[in-house]
């Protein structure tokens, strides 16, 4: 996926305002054109946003991927867009999960949450092994 062609972070909340106590953040991915860049590739359009609610930021991505494959595998997705049906979520996934991690780093940079739920563990879930391990101290 190539960098983004155009990028803008806004955090519209004051830093004297006390933050909002109930925040929802919201995404989207489109893809707005798909293109035959050859026989086994194609390139496709897209725009990322994270919404903040209440007005807290925006962010939004617009830029290009190109997608490569087999030649039977480009075409099928070439007519399912030209027939309007979804893109298969094996193509969109991989863009989706780039511009979420892109999105994590500006809202880090202004301070703001990130826009996707953190991995935690659960108390509990983790098992004790049946000897410990030499090499910790």
């Amino acid at each position: 996926m190539l960098p983004p062609k155009s990028l803008s972070v806004e955090r519209f909340w004051e830093d004297e305002k006390p933050p909002p106590t109930s925040l929802q953040i919201s995404s989207n991915l489109t893809i707005s054109d798909v293109r035959r860049a050859s026989a086994d590739s194609l390139e496709l359009d897209y725009l990322f946003t994270v919404n903040y609610t209440p007005g807290l930021a925006t962010i939004h991505m617009r830029g290009k991927a190109k997608v490569t494959g087999e030649k039977t595998d480009i075409g099928e997705i070439f007519e399912m867009h030209s027939k309007k049906k979804p893109i298969p979520p094996n193509v969109v996934q991989p863009i989706l999960n780039l511009c979420t991690v892109r999105s994590v780093i500006f809202t880090h940079l202004l301070g703001l949450p990130p826009p996707m739920p953190m991995p935690s563990l659960q108390p509990g879930a983790a098992t004790k092994p049946e000897r410990e391990p030499t090499y910790i101290k």
